[in-house]
């Protein structure tokens, strides 16, 4: 899904882990945990602060996908996150592009 419209229409208590990549590159930009609603609009809100860091990897057109589960406890998500980069990285021989900027 586009990433402005799940920063929108996802439920603001949706917990759980989530991607976020551009349609026309390849790789990914960005995997994450929490408050998926409000950590991908907090991300595309970066895109217009020219001078923060992940401001060029956050612009319009990028997209998302996730899984919810309220289950898991903040140290599970955490551990989760971990092992998708670091699974990503054993892939690619990178992180995902804006993932270490921070």
């Amino acid at each position: 899904m586009r990433l402005g419209d799940a920063a929108t229409q996802l439920m603001p208590d949706a917990v759980g882990l989530y991607r976020v990549c551009d349609p026309d590159l390849p790789g990914l930009v960005y995997v994450g945990e929490g408050y998926i609603r409000a950590r991908l609009a907090n991300h595309l809100g970066k895109g217009s602060k020219a001078t923060h860091r992940q401001a060029p990897f956050f612009r319009a057109g990028l997209e998302c996908s996730w899984t919810i589960n309220a289950a898991w406890l903040r140290h599970h998500r955490l551990e989760l996150e971990t092992d998708l980069i670091g699974a990503y990285v054993l892939s690619t021989g990178q992180a995902p592009s804006a993932q270490f900027l921070g």
